[in-house]
C-alpha cells in the first residue's frame, strides 16, 4: 500500500511539472508583470538564450515568444541584454523569426553543443496585455487632450506619460502571468506608449 502511494505521488508531480521540450518563459526584472529575459526549456533544463548578434533577436521574435506564452500584444523590450545576466547557461543563439511561428522552436537558431555562461546580450522580450494596452492609450488620450494651447506643452505633457497614475496602477499591481518569472523586481520599467505594438502577424505566404 505504501509503494502504491509512493507511485501515486511520483505520478502527480509528473503531472503538476509538465514542462516540456522548447517552453518558454519570461525572468521578470521589473515592475511591468512580463517583461525581462528570455529562457527556454532545452535538454530538460531551463537555459538562456543569446543575441550577441542584436540584428538577430527583433520585434518578430519576442511576437512570437509573447504569443507562446498567450499574450496578445508584444513590444521590443527596451534594450536587448538590458536585464542583468540570469544564472543560467546559454546554448540557444542568434534567433531568427519570421513572426508567425507558433512556437519559438520553428524559428531558425544556432544550438551551441557546449552551453556557454558568459554571454553579452541576454534575449529579452515585454509581453503585453490588452488591458494595459487600453490604461497606456487611455494615458496617452488624457495627457495630451488638455495642452492643446502649444505644441511644446503638447510634447511636454505626452512625455509625463510615462508617469501616468493609471499605467503604474495597471501594470504594478497585477500579478505575473503564466510563464513570467520572478526575478529582481527593483527596478521600474516602464511600457513606452509610442512604440508600436504588435499583434501576431498573418499566415507567413512564399
Amino acid at each position: 500500500m505504501q509503494l502504491v502511494k509512493i507511485f501515486a505521488f511520483a505520478f502527480f508531480l509528473g503531472m503538476a511539472s509538465c514542462t516540456e521540450h522548447g517552453d518558454v518563459r519570461i525572468i521578470k526584472k521589473g515592475e511591468v508583470s512580463s517583461e525581462g529575459n528570455v529562457e527556454i526549456f532545452w535538454d530538460n533544463d531551463w537555459m538562456g538564450i543569446c543575441a550577441d548578434d542584436i540584428n538577430t533577436w527583433d520585434i518578430d521574435a519576442v511576437s512570437v515568444v509573447c504569443s507562446q506564452l498567450n499574450y496578445p500584444y508584444a513590444t521590443t523590450p527596451s534594450i536587448t541584454g538590458y536585464y542583468s545576466r540570469s544564472n543560467v547557461t546559454y546554448s540557444i543563439h542568434d534567433v531568427i523569426c519570421r513572426g508567425d511561428e507558433d512556437v519559438l522552436l520553428e524559428c531558425s537558431f544556432l544550438n551551441y553543443s557546449i552551453p556557454e555562461v558568459e554571454c553579452n546580450n541576454p534575449a529579452s522580450a515585454a509581453c503585453v496585455t490588452a488591458e494595459e494596452v487600453l490604461v497606456y492609450a487611455v494615458c496617452f488620450f488624457l495627457s495630451c487632450m488638455f495642452c492643446c494651447c502649444s505644441t511644446f506643452v503638447i510634447i511636454l505633457m505626452c512625455f509625463m506619460i510615462a508617469s501616468c497614475p493609471l499605467a503604474i496602477l495597471a501594470t504594478s499591481s497585477r500579478r505575473p502571468a503564466d510563464g513570467v518569472v520572478i526575478d529582481d523586481p527593483t527596478r521600474p520599467l516602464m511600457i513606452d506608449p509610442n512604440t508600436n505594438y504588435k499583434t501576431k502577424p498573418p499566415a507567413y505566404t512564399n
